[in-house]
């Protein structure tokens, strides 16, 4: 699949990137907006919100997340290397042809390719112990988390997401999480145990903001305001993100 824009499936950090930039240049364009910033997401979208959170811990006040991974899917990055598919379609008058379908991806799973996707490009997009004490630093848990997902959740490990959480709340994050059973389909707000539970997202924002509201610290100050720099140790390459008033945020790789 070709994107109609030429983009690349990334996965993460550059659509993390252009969604704090967003921010930053409504902010700064809308002075009379309060600073007071939730990211809100379902799988992918919830992916995102995290990752905001994480390049930019100053920036954003809550994220709810519905579903989304704990770390990078290689299906998603490398999958037509390895032979795995991102989606499989029929159409009902030609029941004989299956579509195996991948998002066009400039990475390889071959390690010794230049584009190789290597265990730092691995790191940056996930949420390790060592770089949520990072985040935490340079934020002061400021975010506040909110998240739903599905203990039958077959795309996005449900394990992986209690231990992302538990990892979180050794660092002072406020931040809970709802393991949905199938008791808790209802019919309206969650619909089924699959991926993202059909969950009504409008009932999911209405749950969780007042509270969010009431906690929300005095604290308006941003990344772009601080003029500051983050920086993730991976395994050979640092990833520093810059940020400096109402310009694009900055990344840099460095070799260790």
């Amino acid at each position: 699949i070709y994107p109609g824009k030429k983009e690349y499936q990334n996965f993460g950090l550059l659509a993390a990137l252009d969604h704090i930039y967003a921010i930053n240049h409504v902010l700064t364009t809308h002075p009379e907006i309060p600073k007071k910033t939730i990211a809100i997401g379902s799988s992918y979208g919830g992916y995102i919100a995290n990752l905001m959170s994480k390049f930019a811990p100053c920036t954003l006040d809550a994220v709810l997340d519905n579903s989304s991974w704990a770390d990078p899917v290689l299906d998603y990055i490398v999958g037509q290397g390895m032979g795995l598919k991102e989606m499989i379609h029929t159409i009902n008058t030609l029941p004989n042809i299956v579509f195996e379908l991948n998002v066009l991806s400039p990475w390889s799973h071959l390690e010794f390719m230049p584009n190789a996707f290597n265990f730092d490009r691995y790191l940056i997009r996930s949420f390790t112990e060592n770089h949520m004490d990072v985040m935490a630093k340079a934020g002061n848990t400021k975010t506040i988390y909110r998240m739903v997902h599905s203990d039958k959740d077959k795309i996005a490990d449900p394990e992986k997401k209690r231990e992302m959480v538990q990892f979180m709340k050794k660092r002072g994050f406020d931040v809970e999480i709802k393991m949905m059973s199938e008791k808790d389909i209802d019919g309206v707000y969650v619909k089924n145990m699959n991926h993202g539970m059909g969950l009504s997202m409008k009932q999911f924002f209405a749950e969780y903001h007042p509270d969010i509201r009431r906690k929300m610290t005095s604290n308006e100050t941003i990344d772009f305001e601080f003029e500051h720099s983050i920086e993730f140790e991976c395994e050979t390459q640092n990833y520093t993100f810059e940020y400096h008033g109402n310009t694009q945020p900055i990344c840099r790789i460095t070799n260790r």
